[in-house]
């Protein structure tokens, strides 16, 4: 009776270093903040005035998080060994940020509102990436 072994794929071999949990935390941090942008202005909306000044405070923690997660993609992929798409989709996510932040103090809610959506299936994306991702097994010195 012989038993047929599988072989393992690169993502399974990979590993899960510091600069991965770093990634992975940072775009749990943004999908977390994008999705709840807006609750709170609709409830700004629905009268509590309060509540704009909170969706503003978190426009700018997202800038923060993104540039994290902007640098943590960075490190994954060139030191780390990983692919180039996180850090892709991450510049991509960190300027939309920055166009939805401007268009959010100008008014024009004709991008706002769309560039927001955009933004909220990004984060959607970089949670699979960045849960997805495994490194590359470091090789070891020998003959």
């Amino acid at each position: 009776m012989t038993e047929a072994v599988a072989t393992p794929t690169p993502e399974a071999t990979g590993r899960v270093g510091g600069i991965v949990w770093t990634l992975r935390v940072t775009a749990v941090v943004n999908l977390i903040l994008v999705i709840a942008q807006p609750v709170w202005i609709g409830l700004y909306a629905s009268g509590f005035v309060g509540f704009e000044q909170v969706h503003s405070m978190l426009a700018g923690l997202i800038g923060v998080a993104a540039l994290v997660l902007l640098i943590a993609s960075v490190l994954a992929w060139k030191p780390g060994g990983g692919g180039p798409l996180a850090f892709r989709v991450s510049l991509a996510f960190f300027v939309f940020i920055i166009i939805q932040t401007f268009a959010g103090v100008a008014h024009v809610f004709a991008l706002h509102f769309p560039i927001g959506v955009l933004m909220a299936i990004g984060a959607l994306q970089l949670n699979t990436m960045a849960w997805k991702l495994r490194l590359p097994a470091k090789k070891t010195g020998g003959a």
